[in-house]
């Protein structure tokens, strides 16, 4: 059950992106939610079909945005190091499936694991974006406004979806 509700969570999250939050943007920054949906992966699904599922994440972003790989490249590279991240801040060994969530590894390991996620992407998508480190306060501007963004949107749905 957990991954078929992930499975629509990460649908609504992509569709969302794309319709909603790309057009939305403060100051050259913008929420990414997809990256939320890709960091609340269940812990179970392997490390090669999560690689997976961030590259084709990343490339339906990628051909609605019309930004060739750049999503792809950071969601396959945020996936390949979420579970390293993961057990940084959650040193606990009995939690083995289920999605990430805050009522899962508690308020302060979610809080820490999805800001550096979420940094994470949005360093590397808009240094890869800019593809120079020429103008370095705009790009930092524009990183720390979508890390903002995707930061409030993230702990807003956490705290949200542990009311119910």
């Amino acid at each position: 059950m957990s991954i078929l509700l992930y499975i629509l969570w990460l649908l609504l999250a992509v569709v969302l992106q794309v319709l909603l939050f790309n057009h939305l943007s403060l100051f050259g920054g913008v929420a990414l939610v997809y990256v939320i949906a890709l960091l609340k992966a269940p812990v179970e699904i392997n490390r090669v079909l999560q690689i997976v599922m961030g590259f084709l994440v990343g490339f339906v972003v990628d051909i609605f945005c019309n930004t060739p790989g750049m999503h792809s490249l950071t969601a396959v590279t945020v996936m390949a190091l979420r579970d390293v991240i993961l057990h940084l801040y959650n040193d606990d060994p009995e939690f083995k499936e289920g999605m990430v969530t805050m009522q899962q590894i508690g308020l302060s390991a979610f809080a820490r694991f999805s800001l550096s996620i979420i940094a994470l992407h949005c360093l590397l998508l808009y240094i890869i974006e800019s593809f120079t480190l020429f103008n370095l306060p705009v790009l930092l501007v524009k990183v720390l406004i979508s890390v903002g963004l995707t930061f409030g949107f993230c702990m807003a749905f956490e705290f949200a979806a542990s009311k119910k």
